[in-house]
């Protein structure tokens, strides 16, 4: 008997009609939520709160480039026309107040030179013309007294000692001038036979951003012969848009950056914002003094402003703790019934005192996980066979 059933099973086999063997069964999804009782819900420290919201200014994003501070800029020209002699300043240089820039010739010095030897001469002539007006005067007096002149003799003697001694007057103020102009305004001595070069000097401390003058440059009146800066501040021209020109006001801080210094920010504040959109870009031109100490940022490089704006606008928030990353994407545990936590993508924004902004994915009063998001986390990733 037990023969013949081991034949019919090899019989059955051949001809394929044995029966297939079970099939597994498929392995248990992950569910994507996490639910636990009251108890284990204690014990785990999850804690709940909601979504809460705070006043936060929105950050304003604008381009610009830095300049010099024209504040702080002086344009250094040539106080009369002559010929450049000697430069002694170079484009970089740092130069202290009152330091000589360059030394230029001019026929002004040997004009006013001989002018003021002409104006000495003048006054000891007519120096000496009121000395004899004035003796004339006392013997007319000495005269009228002894009843041996007239009263008309005496007033023409008057006059005529008034008039010389007026033109003393009138002498001394001239050669003041001459000398004023030479030792004040050219900066040269009355009387020199070696220095007759006038210096063109520094009327800062700064650093020379341009020359516009080398040696033998004929200058006049008024040129500019150097260009002078304190780079200890710089501004930075910001074009912000007309839409975001409700939160800019002067005195808010700003963060600048330059791609020179990537990932490093540089402290700085709104000082002036200016009359008139530029009409093709629809933007106003801000002004921000940027702090330069050491020098590290020049001029004309570009830069980036974050402007703190001046509006607030209310934003959903919630503790950094209830954000986790799961999947690639951020959510936060939602409670949508006692026990039962469902995580929910959101969108995250600015972070600040503990708290990130959510700018999408919950809304303002949710209840969610404040506390244990990272066991709901963990749960949801547990292998369901385990």
């Amino acid at each position: 008997m037990k023969l013949l059933t081991v034949l019919l099973i090899v019989f059955l086999i051949g001809c394929g009609t044995a029966p297939a063997p079970q099939a597994a069964a498929p392995p248990k999804a992950k569910e994507n939520f996490v639910q636990f009782d009251p108890a284990t819900v204690t014990e785990s420290g999850i804690k709940l709160g909601k979504v809460t919201s705070r006043p936060q200014a929105a950050a304003i994003q604008a381009n610009g480039h830095l300049v010099v501070n024209e504040d702080a800029t002086w344009l250094v020209g040539a106080l009369t026309s002559g010929k450049i002699m000697q430069v002694l300043a170079k484009t970089g240089d740092f130069v202290k107040t009152g330091e000589v820039l360059a030394w230029m010739h001019s026929d002004d010095v040997h004009n006013t030179r001989a002018v003021y030897r002409q104006n000495l001469d003048e006054l000891q002539r007519r120096k000496v013309l009121s000395e004899h007006a004035r003796r004339v005067r006392d013997r007319t007096q000495r005269l009228f007294d002894l009843k041996a002149a007239s009263k008309e003799q005496l007033d023409a003697a008057e006059t005529e000692l008034h008039n010389t001694e007026h033109a003393v007057a009138t002498a001394e103020i001239e050669i003041a001038k001459e000398k004023t102009h030479l030792t004040e305004f050219l900066e040269v001595p009355v009387e020199s036979a070696t220095q007759a070069l006038i210096p063109i000097r520094a009327p800062a401390t700064g650093t020379v951003t341009d020359r516009m003058a080398t040696l033998g440059t004929v200058v006049t009146a008024g040129n500019h012969v150097f260009t002078l800066s304190n780079l200890s501040t710089l501004w930075m021209l910001a074009a912000v848009n007309e839409a975001e020109l409700a939160g800019v006001r002067v005195g808010q801080p700003v963060k600048v950056t330059v791609k020179s210094y990537p990932g490093e920010t540089f402290p700085a504040r709104v000082i002036k914002l200016g009359e008139k959109l530029d009409a093709t870009t629809r933007t106003l031109q801000v002004r921000v003094a940027v702090p330069n100490p050491g020098g590290r940022l020049k001029p004309e490089m570009f830069a980036s402003a974050e402007i703190a704006a001046a509006v607030s606008q209310e934003v959903a928030v919630v503790p950094e703790g209830a954000v986790q990353e799961l999947d690639g994407a951020k959510v936060v545990f939602v409670e949508t019934k006692a026990g039962h936590y469902e995580p929910r993508k959101v969108t995250v924004g600015a972070t600040a005192g503990g708290y990130h902004e959510i700018v999408s994915g919950v809304a303002v009063g949710e209840a969610i996980v404040t506390h244990g998001a990272f066991l709901l986390k963990s749960e949801i990733l547990r292998d369901p066979t385990e």
